[in-house]
């Protein structure tokens, strides 16, 4: 039974050590994976800042200088939102007008040739096609009047995700020269500028950082689930054998290896508990070595030791795998005999008083010629017997008669 709770304890701590683990392991992941999604957020940001504030830069410098004039080829075409985009030099060459706008557009063009990126300036008012906001855009600008300085989001378009981020243009003195007539002061947001780069090779390497730390973690996790079920079967396999050493201690005699005495009287008052149930037969024999005392002094007590426990050994030999042995006190020996009637624990008895007499001293390596014998008393419970000292009683005794007849024999009550 002590067993079966111990494996059951076992596997409790063991499931409960695991499920903890597992139960980590997952808000670790859980944590890591939000905070993956925030990182590449984070960083996607941060770039599409970065490219913002480049357009910004470049759109400043030519709006301060009133737009930029480029030599006028036959494959390009002059800005028709202009009034007058073009110049001819005293020497016959046509240069045309690269406004602000115009010139953000054909850079956007090039970096989307490239596959870097793209950006796009925009707005309400912006006349040209390809100025007009998309969904994203005319909701960034709404939220731009709403007083919100940044835009930005993920977006699938043709099987791929990007990046979208917009933030609002506003009105400098350079750019009241095109934008005066639409009614705008400085100061003002006009439109704003969107920038949008994939992001799908980043989600990638997201998706195998994922993948791999998942093997990992479940990796661990068995791993450190089998060292944590090796250690607990170790240390309850430690604590079992522990406890079974000190209830091996506590019901046994450390000389003899026998059953003591508060063992034997629990286990005596079982089987008289049984006898009383069932009606059967239950004796007892009480024997104790002669002149040990003698052998003490004579010989040592290491002898005497060696003594009991050879007398030990010589007794159990002698017994059933059922009958009960153990060391009464001192030199004393108390037998249990379940189911034994008494003729028979007198023929047991003498016959163990003759093996203690014939083998004891030899096996005891005394001097030659020193004989060892045991004097015996026996019992049989009585149906009026209430305690298993009523009947200790009467084999002691029994014991004590047999002591004064001369020593080296049994006395039974005959019942």
């Amino acid at each position: 039974m002590k067993a079966k709770t111990e494996k059951s304890i076992f596997w409790k701590y063991t499931v409960f050590i695991c499920a903890a683990l597992l139960i980590g392991l997952t808000v670790i992941l859980t944590v890591v994976y939000l905070n993956s999604d925030s990182l590449i957020y984070q960083q996607a940001l941060k770039q599409a800042r970065l490219l913002f504030h480049s357009v910004s830069l470049v759109k400043k410098w030519n709006s301060g200088y009133g737009g930029v004039f480029v030599l006028k080829s036959p494959d390009i075409e002059a800005n028709p939102y202009l009034a007058t985009p073009d110049i001819v030099t005293f020497d016959g060459k046509v240069y045309t007008e690269k406004n602000p706008a115009l010139m953000a557009r054909e850079i956007s063009l090039l970096a989307q040739k490239d596959g870097f990126f793209t950006y796009h300036i925009t707005g309400a008012h912006f006349a040209h096609p390809d100025s007009r906001p998309d969904a994203f855009e005319t909701a960034s600008l709404a939220r731009f009047d709403s007083g919100e300085r940044e835009s930005y989001g993920a977006e699938q378009k043709d099987g791929r995700t990007l990046f979208r981020y917009m933030a609002p243009l506003y009105i400098e003195h350079s750019c009241m020269t095109c934008h005066e007539k639409w009614g705008f002061r400085e100061g003002q947001i006009h439109g704003g500028i969107s920038v949008s780069f994939e992001i799908d090779d980043i989600r990638s390497i997201q998706r195998l950082n994922r993948m791999l730390f998942l093997s990992t973690g479940i990796f661990g996790l068995v791993i450190l689930s089998s060292g944590i079920a090796l250690f607990a079967k170790k240390l309850f396999r430690g604590i079992s054998e522990e406890r079974k050493a000190v209830e091996t201690m506590a019901m046994t005699d450390e000389l003899t290896g026998l059953y003591n005495r508060r063992h034997l009287l629990a286990r005596f008052s079982e089987e008289m508990e049984r006898v009383k149930r069932v009606g059967s037969h239950l004796c007892c024999i009480m024997g104790d070595i002669d002149h040990f005392k003698s052998i003490n002094d004579e010989l040592g007590h290491p002898t005497g030791d060696r003594v009991l426990q050879e007398t030990a050994l010589l007794m159990r030999r002698e017994l059933r795998p059922y009958d009960l042995l153990g060391r009464f006190g001192g030199e004393e020996f108390l037998v249990v005999l379940p189911n034994t009637d008494v003729e028979e624990a007198g023929k047991l008895a003498e016959r163990l008083r003759k093996i203690i007499r014939e083998q004891l001293a030899e096996n005891a390596n005394l001097p030659e010629g020193r004989a060892v014998t045991m004097s015996i008393g026996i019992t049989c419970f009585h149906g009026t017997d209430r305690t298993v000292d009523d009947v200790i009683k009467r084999a002691d005794e029994n014991l004590y008669r047999a002591k004064a007849k001369g020593r080296d024999r049994v006395e039974a009550e005959m019942v």
